[in-house]
Order: C-alpha cells, then structure tokens, then sequence
C-alpha cells in the first residue's frame, strides 16, 4: 500500500431529471516503482432522491 506515488480522481454529475443523479468517475493509480503499470478503475454512481410526502409550512 505505501507504494502509490499518485491518485487522480475525476468525474462528473450528470442530471437527466431534477432528482436523478448519474456520476461516472474514473481513479488513476499510479506508483513510484516505474516497474508496476498504473491502474485505471471506471465507477458509476447513480443517485435518486425521494420525495417524502411530507409538507412543510412555516
């Protein structure tokens, strides 16, 4: 583990409807050691709000 010389996190948040959420990220680990290659991880997160019912008044 102590080997990772760089970690880049990168993404977007991609709204199609108002409580709809898709997030594609993409990691790139590298290492200090030049012999090991770097890895590349693809991720998706898809977030959806719910609407409770409830009605607040003030």
């Amino acid at each position: 583990m102590g080997d990772e010389q760089t970690l880049l996190i990168a993404g977007i948040d991609y709204i199609p409807k108002g409580n709809l959420h898709l997030m594609p990220n993409i990691l790139v680990k590298s290492y200090i050691d030049s012999s090991k290659d770097s890895d590349i991880t693809g991720r998706v997160t898809l977030y959806v709000k719910f609407d409770s019912g409830k009605i607040i008044t003030e």
